[in-house]
């Protein structure tokens, strides 16, 4: 069975998806309140209490039992394991209106719901299954579209990468091309450097790589234009990467690219391309600053195909919790990328998931 397709109920262990849970509880109790026409002297207030404590009782049980089996859930198909689900809910429900109309029969419900009575525990069973099949389904159906916004995502990704590899394999090529008849000892430098970065940024199949893959590789790419470039590439390189952290691969390459191809190459006198790192807590930020032309006489001007498959990939991985700022100034282009630190964990269960498919 396809592991993802059975993700569909979610992890109630977590914070998260408990509060979602008690918040609409808490609109199920308002609405059976709003709904009942209650005692003449009895307040608003006064039987949102026992409805609300109530309600929350049934769902923290549900939840609690949920927990606990979901894992032998999830290895049945959908269709038996949402039933079993629901089933579980619905027992756990009836248990608790059972108690509840011998322990309290004085609840304050509404006529057609009064405790102490079979009537109350059929129609507070029956209102509970009706709200767990609704919010079942809607777990199922909220875990099939992100299913299909994540595939979407991942396809507009790949189809980016495709597309960045051979330019940067270009790139590489036309630079050995004009260093062998000037330079044959560092276009030979240089071609072994180019089989040593492919070797590690050509790894199929990996989603997820260690952020020192990442600056190798875009260290070696700096190593091969530094031959080409000279002295008019000037290069400072401040980064201490937090321990561990892993990130898509072709995150940070692509933007040293950009800081050659389109800033130093372009200057007759060359520039500095700075890379630099900062701890910003939840954060880990790398900056890459380059000198650069004025934008109108900017020749190589692109189309932002790098940009764009960096959010793709950042978005498709993590969400809102990585960006990349983009600042350009008359004399300078700068990219930040900011990556959350506690994402290790997140990156290894992924890159399971991704293997087991």
């Amino acid at each position: 069975m396809n592991r993802e397709h059975s993700r569909w109920l979610p992890d109630l262990c977590r914070l998260e998806p408990v509060l979602v849970m008690v918040v609409g509880a808490e609109l199920v109790a308002l609405v059976v309140v709003l709904s009942s026409d209650g005692d003449a002297g009895t307040g608003f207030w006064q039987r949102v209490g026992p409805v609300s404590l109530y309600v929350q009782w049934l769902v923290l049980s549900c939840t609690v039992g949920l927990c606990t089996l979901r894992p032998w859930i999830l290895r049945l198909a959908n269709l038996p394991g949402g039933l079993i689900a629901w089933s579980l809910c619905l027992l756990i429900c009836g248990v608790c209106a059972i108690a509840v109309s011998y322990l309290d029969p004085a609840l304050g419900w509404a006529p057609k719901m009064p405790a102490g009575s079979s009537a109350f525990v059929f129609n507070s069973t029956a209102v509970a299954g009706l709200v767990a099949a609704a919010g079942l389904r809607y777990a199922f159906v909220h875990t099939q579209w992100q299913l299909q916004v994540e595939a979407k995502a991942r396809a507009e990704a790949d189809a980016l990468q495709a597309r960045i590899r051979p330019h940067f394999l270009f790139n590489s090529l036309n630079t050995i091309a004009a260093l062998i008849g000037t330079q044959p000892e560092a276009a030979e430098e240089a071609t072994l450097d180019l089989a040593d970065l492919f070797r590690a940024s050509l790894k199929a199949g990996e989603r997820w790589i260690e952020i020192g893959q990442e600056l190798e590789l875009s260290q070696r790419y700096l190593s091969i234009e530094g031959l080409r470039l000279g002295e008019r590439l000037r290069l400072d390189w401040a980064v201490s990467p937090p321990p561990h952290l892993k990130i898509p691969p072709l995150i940070l390459q692509p933007l040293v690219e950009n800081a050659v191809y389109h800033g130093v190459q372009q200057l007759v006198d060359g520039g500095q391309v700075r890379v630099a790192s900062a701890d910003l807590g939840a954060r880990w930020q790398i900056e890459v600053y380059n000198d650069a032309p004025p934008p109108e006489a900017d020749r190589h001007r692109g189309m932002g195909m790098a940009q764009d498959y960096i959010r793709a990939r950042l978005r498709q991985c993590f969400g809102d919790r990585a960006d990349l700022e983009i600042e350009r100034g008359p004399d300078y282009y700068r990219a930040r990328l900011l990556l959350p630190t506690a994402v290790a964990d997140t990156a290894g269960e992924a890159k399971d998931e991704s293997a087991d498919r």
